[in-house]
């Protein structure tokens, strides 16, 4: 089985509300859902946040029935723990294969997820990344089952190259509209 993961914080100093944005008719959040619901591979979505209770949360819950809604395991604060605490709370005993994360705030994420998947299961890989202008962003994550058990996170990697934008503010928000709506 593999597992699609979304972090959805909930507080943001920058631009809150950051992850209910809406580019066109669907926020950040439902873009992350749909996103992972494009795979024939992923067996579950799940998606984590800081408070369930959050205005925006049980409205997408409605939206997205097939997705669970979770408050975040205690982890460190990072992604790498936060996928360690999802797995070491609820997936150590089972059959999964790989955890595939994506966050909300990079909207603009690779294609044909089912190829990347297939790619990185093949290739025995611990690690599946997504760079943009240099760095290492959100938009796409995958973290082998070996990974998720020895802890080791950015063993041996592939990777995707995208242009994206990590949305952190107003500006960048009006950005990644103007990419990802077309006329």
């Amino acid at each position: 089985m593999i597992l699609g993961v979304i972090p959805c914080k909930t507080t943001s100093n920058r631009l809150p509300r950051k992850n209910f944005h809406k580019i066109g008719n669907d926020t950040l959040l439902d873009l992350a859902i749909q996103y992972l619901g494009t795979s024939e591979k992923i067996g579950r979505i799940q998606v984590y946040t800081d408070n369930l209770e959050f205005e925006g949360i049980p409205d997408h819950q409605k939206r997205h029935p097939g997705v669970e809604f979770h408050k975040d395991p205690p982890h460190g604060g990072y992604l790498c723990d936060l996928f360690k605490a999802v797995f070491d709370t609820w997936f150590r005993k089972s059959d999964l294969k790989a955890m595939v994360c994506v966050s909300p705030d990079n909207p603009i994420r690779p294609d044909d997820l089912d190829g990347i998947l297939d790619d990185f299961l093949e290739s025995k890989r611990h690690e599946h990344v997504t760079y943009s202008k240099g760095y290492k962003v959100g938009a796409l994550h995958i973290l082998s089952r070996e990974a998720l058990e020895k802890g080791y996170i950015s063993g041996y990697q592939s990777y995707s190259m995208i242009d994206g934008i990590d949305i952190h503010t107003s500006k960048d928000l009006m950005e990644a509209r103007k990419c990802l709506i077309q006329d």
